[in-house]
């Protein structure tokens, strides 16, 4: 029942356009399935660690109000978390120095840096979040 409830928030958020969910909803949704991932745990540091990750080499301002919004939440599912905006060009420096427990992709990001998320993730155990739809079926 738990996983279905999980989909089915999901799916909701799946629906619409990233450009449609405010970000307070976006870190809302995380918030909610974050409690149904049994394999979410903190890091060393007794914190879940989200990379907002943007293409380019500014990020644009929905990322930088995502990490604020995240950060100001403060939490994950039962987990403390720390949020930091990442370039997508420096992906696998940051998978090694702060070893993230969730990815979450810009929506601005396009299919070339989904892919780059993808191929530097390899076999990782890693959340890879986006509130672009597009990006979910890409992988």
């Amino acid at each position: 029942m738990r996983a279905l409830g999980a989909s089915v928030v999901l799916l909701l958020a799946l629906g619409a356009q990233a450009d449609e969910l405010p970000v307070p909803l976006q870190v809302q949704l995380l918030q909610k399935t974050a409690s149904y991932i049994t394999t979410l745990a903190p890091s060393e540091s007794g914190k879940v660690k989200v990379l907002v990750l943007y293409p380019g080499a500014t990020a644009a301002r929905g990322s930088e109000t995502l990490t604020t919004a995240l950060n100001g939440v403060g939490q994950v599912g039962k987990f403390p978390l720390e949020a930091k905006l990442v370039a997508l060009g420096s992906l696998r420096e940051s998978l090694v120095t702060e070893k993230p427990q969730v990815l979450w992709v810009a929506s601005e990001t396009d299919e070339k840096g989904v892919a780059q998320v993808l191929e530097a993730c390899g076999p990782m155990s890693i959340l890879t979040v986006s509130g672009n739809a597009a990006h979910v079926k890409q992988g």
